[in-house]
C-alpha cells in the first residue's frame, strides 16, 4: 500500500465519533502508531513485531478488546485500511 500510495485517508470525524473515542487516551495515540506502521509494512504487521518497536501491551490489547484491532494467530488487521 505504501509504495503506491504513501499516506492513508483519515477522516477527524470518523475518528471522533466511533468507537476509538471510547479508549483512552494512550490507546487512541498507539493506535495512529500502528496504523503508520502497519501501512508502512503494506499491511503485514505481526502484535509481536509492533510490541517490539512500542511496548504497550496494555494499551494495545485495549484496542483489540474493543474491536478497534483485529488480530489472528499475531496477525494484525485494521478494516479501513
Amino acid at each position: 500500500m505504501a509504495k503506491e500510495l504513501p499516506y492513508f485517508q483519515f477522516e477527524p470525524a470518523e475518528y471522533l465519533t466511533k468507537d476509538i473515542s471510547f479508549c483512552s487516551l494512550g490507546a487512541q495515540g498507539l493506535f495512529i502508531n500502528v496504523c503508520a506502521y502497519y501501512w508502512q509494512r503494506q499491511c503485514d504487521l505481526t502484535k509481536t513485531q509492533f510490541l517490539r518497536r512500542l511496548n504497550y501491551p496494555k494499551e494495545f490489547d485495549e484496542l483489540v478488546s474493543e474491536g478497534i484491532i483485529d488480530l489472528e494467530n499475531d496477525v494484525i488487521n485494521i478494516k479501513f485500511l
